[in-house]
């Protein structure tokens, strides 16, 4: 069997999808917030207003780089680390390997 078309074809899900689920909603609800907040509030108190914006820009961006980091270790970094852990040992062609995920 050829070793790269195995780790290629492999797939361990996302972790977490739960919590991805969730930072999806806060982000979307943060963004609302923030954009009608900083509408009301904006002819009003403009600094309140400011710093709300600056606050829900900060979550949406927090929550996107957290998405991407999950995705990218659950589809791309888990491979990676399993294929250097088996690259480190000496294999004969013998072995029998079990994959538990």
């Amino acid at each position: 069997m050829n070793k790269k078309a195995d780790m290629k074809s492999v797939d361990y899900g996302i972790d977490g999808p739960v919590v991805l689920l969730n930072l999806i909603i806060i982000g979307i609800m943060a963004f609302f917030l923030g954009l009608s907040v900083y509408y009301k509030l904006l002819p009003i108190r403009s600094d309140i207003a400011s710093a709300i914006g600056i606050f829900c820009i900060i979550i949406i961006t927090f929550n996107l780089l957290c998405l991407l980091l999950s995705v990218w270790s659950s589809k791309i970094g888990k491979i990676k680390e399993a294929k250097r852990l088996l690259d480190t040992y000496d294999w004969k062609g013998n072995e029998i390997v079990l994959d538990v995920g």
